[in-house]
């Protein structure tokens, strides 16, 4: 097959589009393919927006915003060019070799007692990869088991974990009053997702936003199964929005508490829907102030465990 050569601004990129082997996913929004660097045969990730999607200017914006970010952290995925060929936009992105987080937690057991130091790490190496995206500007707003990448899973008893967050496109930017992006209804997943963001409240959304993530991740990595697992959507996300997370017998209650305070929330039980949205506000925000202001504090307790 034919390839097709993009030139941005850093290095000239090779893809080959047609060839399914090298196409990664093919999202609502775009199309993610393995390419490389022209000169340096290095591999790369090139994220194509959909010709139909780029016709939506939020939409646009959204891929621009996430082409935009730069954070200077081991732990976050890096951007290395944006390029326009042809009336179509590409994000080129570092390759990240390793496992998904998901794929990870479906065939190893944290809750074994000698494995809980590695979970504590592990969570660590994460709380600080996300710690510098937030002291960069940015809240994730997708911090789920599939956007985290583990790199060296085959030698976490042997050297430190090495992870890698992926996936910045619903990231929103801290306190921004001068650019920020709205849209009807903002993408979330019903297992990670904080009650702000199931909401679609997504402007509320702050470093506790993530860290309820984190929570509910390092939850199912200590118990062995997510919090609010059930076979109906809506009763997920009506956990989601009113209960606290379960105890487990698999979690040392030092850690328990922890995780309790990481996803903490108020209780909304009535129709969310039929609350006026200033007391819904409220009652969300109440929420974000019960949890941990930055991950700084999430990593001393567990240091301290």
């Amino acid at each position: 097959m034919k390839p097709t050569i993009l030139e941005g601004s850093i290095d000239k990129y090779i893809i080959f589009p047609n060839v399914p082997e090298t196409v990664l996913s093919y999202g609502k929004t775009s199309i993610i393919m393995l390419g490389a660097r022209l000169n340096t045969k290095e591999k790369v990730i090139c994220k194509q927006l959909n010709a139909e999607t780029a016709k939506d200017e939020s939409q646009k914006l959204r891929f621009l915003l996430e082409a935009s970010i730069s954070v200077n952290h081991k732990g976050i995925v890096r951007n290395i060019d944006i390029l326009k060929s042809r009336d179509n936009l590409f994000l080129i992105q570092e390759y990240v070799e390793g496992i998904s987080f998901k794929k990870f937690l479906s065939g190893f057991s944290f809750s074994e007692k000698h494995n809980q130091a590695l979970a504590i790490q592990i969570m660590i190496k994460i709380l600080e990869a996300l710690d510098a995206y937030h002291q960069t500007g940015y809240i994730h707003c997708n911090i789920t088991p599939e956007n985290i990448i583990i790199c060296n899973s085959e030698n976490l008893f042997e050297e430190d974990p090495i992870i890698k967050i992926i996936n910045l496109s619903l990231s929103k930017i801290i306190d921004s009053n001068e650019f920020d992006i709205e849209f009807a209804k903002n993408p979330f997943n019903i297992l990670y997702s904080a009650p702000e963001l199931i909401l679609n409240k997504q402007y509320l959304a702050v470093s506790a936003t993530d860290i309820y993530s984190a929570g509910l991740i390092f939850y199912e990595m200590m118990c062995g199964k997510h919090c609010f697992i059930d076979d109906h959507p809506a009763r997920i996300i009506r956990h989601q929005l009113s209960s606290e997370i379960l105890s487990c017998s698999k979690i040392p209650k030092q850690i328990f508490r922890i995780l309790k305070k990481a996803t903490a929330k108020e209780s909304i039980i009535e129709n969310p829907y039929k609350i006026p949205n200033s007391q819904l506000e409220q009652l969300l925000n109440k929420g974000i102030t019960k949890r941990y202001t930055s991950c700084k504090e999430f990593i001393k307790d567990l240091k301290n465990i």
